[in-house]
């Protein structure tokens, strides 16, 4: 069982296993005691990622209830199991739950449901590993049809399951199947067949150690030796049969054993025995709400108190008696008329996919006809004008390829040729008007005023000259390039601090990807260097400044002095700060300014790459 990432702990999934183990063996020995195992298997299975491990403790809640005659709360866990175990795309987990929901049906009378319910089971269960619940659907389906008196139909859906058992070797399906068979045969007056059916499903019961249907078929053999007279026999089984299932907590078999012990008792003449043991079974029907165990426990209690001559309790047990029997003949007369109901609307349905089906045909002959007259003819013209339309598209998708990269070549070559111009031209222009100033000042008389003003024209046309150079650094494709752009950093740090007496350090990783950087965040992110670099000269009164370059996420810049600080507030007229915020926005990008350890302050750029 694979889980995603690491999984769970594996402590976790070794005690739900372990808990899971030991529910089956409690439930084999005592059924009441395994709620506490179940419920913490539950618990701890939920704190799993795999839904197929919650559905399965779901699933153990629910048979735990249904073995109580809980239905409520059974009928509760089901469908969450069923649930869990679609998430998990477990087919074979989903036929299970139909299946113990039709078999719930089945508990409380709703035959018309049970069989829908087994019937779906049937319809999904057709490949992979839901073949092996085929035997159980038509266990389920033989023992609906049994409880509506339809004996032939309940015989062939046995019948069905022993084959499927056998063909497959299920023998947990095999005892049931052998055991339903030989139910059939007692109730068609057939002693000796039933007896060897009986006796056959109970040593494949005892070989594969299911105990409850063991026990069941110990019933069974016990209540056959009371229909051929063999009283002593059947008392002596009957009272050992019992103390088995009241230690397994067998809640649903043990008010017909004890119903069967008090028809006994009765019949020997043993009045008291026999009110003690229907008067225990009265109970223990109603609890489960077995009404033909009510009506059986009554039948005994008003014969047995009429002997004893206690006429009141006699009559109010008669009374019970005729009201459970009335029930027990109005509800199987309801439910053998669903069932009807159930069957004819299943032939019907039977009926109308088969004319459907014909119509069909029929209509699919007819456009076959159809189709293969214009079917030539289709395909010559389609052929043709799909290969148009790939000539067509990939002349267009070619044209569109070499018009791109023309632009694109173009561009580039523009860029190139600006770069150039920019740099040969204008940049020699401006490096000769400041040469030219600083003579001019040299042959000035030393009082001139003229000093002034040339000076201002050098420190302007060397301005323009470095602002020259950055436009043709962003204009250059080759220098897109994080060692690059570091280098030109470094430059324009020692253009700027040293004048100003202030060192400066580069905290960078010794080698740096190389990823081609777009020309805007290469651009903004230096003019945002600049604009610190330019306030450290200009306001923070620095001896010494740190930059740092780190590329993981984003390509992020912290630029940290050592100076007075910064306390965020905006200087009367100083735009530097929001300009930087600005340039950052615009590429997608975010610039922080906080305090400096032990002092001055930190400008951080992140922008994406």
């Amino acid at each position: 069982m694979a889980g995603p990432g690491a999984g769970p702990p594996q402590p976790t999934l070794t005690r739900v296993t372990l808990l899971d183990r030991l529910t089956e063996a409690l439930e084999i020995t005592d059924q009441a005691a395994s709620y506490a195992a179940h419920l913490e298997a539950w618990r701890l299975a939920f704190q799993l990622p795999y839904p197929e491990v919650r559905a399965e403790m779901l699933l153990g809640l629910a048979d735990y209830h249904a073995e109580l005659a809980h239905y409520d709360s059974a009928a509760t866990y089901l469908p969450l199991a069923e649930h869990q175990f679609r998430l998990d795309h477990n087919l074979g987990g989903v036929v299970r739950c139909l299946l113990r929901l039709g078999r719930m049906a089945d508990y409380q009378g709703r035959y018309a449901a049970s069989l829908g319910y087994n019937q779906q089971a049937l319809a999904l269960a057709t490949t992979g590993n839901t073949n092996r619940f085929r035997a159980t659907a038509y266990l389920q389906l033989a023992t609906t049809y049994t409880q509506v008196g339809e004996l032939a139909e309940a015989r062939r859906y046995l019948l069905a399951a022993r084959q499927e058992a056998e063909q497959e070797y299920y023998p947990d399906r095999l005892n049931l199947a052998l055991g339903g068979l030989g139910e059939l045969a007692r109730q068609q007056g057939h002693p000796a067949e039933a007896r060897h059916f009986f006796i056959r499903a109970l040593a494949v019961s005892e070989r594969i150690a299911d105990v409850p249907t063991a026990l069941n078929m110990q019933l069974a053999l016990a209540r056959l030796l009371a229909d051929q007279g063999q009283l002593p026999a059947a008392a002596t089984a009957g009272r050992q049969l019992l103390a088995h299932l009241q230690a397994a907590h067998l809640l649903l078999l043990v008010p017909p054993a004890q119903a069967l012990l008090a028809q006994v008792a009765l019949r020997q003449g043993r009045v008291a025995e026999a009110v003690a043991y229907a008067r225990q079974s009265l109970a223990g029907s109603r609890r489960a709400h077995l009404l033909r165990g009510v009506a059986e426990a009554s039948a005994v209690l008003a014969d047995a108190y009429a002997r004893q001559g206690r006429y009141p309790p006699a009559l109010l047990a008669l009374h019970h008696y005729l009201a459970a029997h009335d029930s027990l003949l109005g509800e199987q007369a309801r439910r053998r008329a669903a069932v009807l109901e159930n069957s004819q609307q299943q032939r019907e349905q039977r009926a109308r996919i088969r004319l459907l089906t014909q119509q069909t045909r029929l209509q699919a002959q007819t456009q076959e006809v159809a189709r293969l007259r214009s079917q030539r003819t289709v395909f010559g013209l389609g052929a043709v004008l799909l290969l148009t339309l790939l000539l067509a598209g990939g002349l267009f998708w070619q044209y569109r390829r070499r018009q791109a990269a023309a632009r694109a070549i173009a561009a580039a070559d523009l860029r190139q040729r600006l770069a150039a111009d920019l740099h040969d031209d204008v940049g020699s222009l401006l490096t000769q008007v400041s040469l030219q100033s600083s003579i001019l000042r040299e042959l000035a008389p030393d009082a001139s005023p003229l000093h002034g003003r040339l000076d201002a024209l050098a420190t302007t046309a060397r301005y323009a000259a470095q602002q020259m150079t950055d436009v043709v650094l962003c204009l250059h494709e080759q220098l897109h390039t994080l060692p690059q752009l570091l280098a030109r950093l470094r430059d324009h740090a020692h253009e700027v601090l040293a004048p100003a007496e202030v060192d400066v350090t580069f905290a960078v990783p010794a080698t740096l990807p190389a990823p081609s950087l777009p020309p805007e965040v290469l651009h903004q992110l230096y003019l945002i260097y600049k604009e610190a670099l330019h306030n450290v000269v200009k306001h923070a009164q620095a001896t010494q400044v740190t930059v740092t370059l780190t590329v993981a996420a984003a390509l992020t810049l912290h630029v940290t002095d050592d100076g007075r600080g910064y306390d965020g507030s905006a200087r009367p007229g100083g735009q530097g700060l929001r300009n930087m915020q600005e340039r950052a926005r615009a590429v997608g990008g975010t610039v922080r300014y906080y305090p400096a350890a032990p002092s001055g302050r930190t400008v951080e750029v992140q922008l994406p790459l």
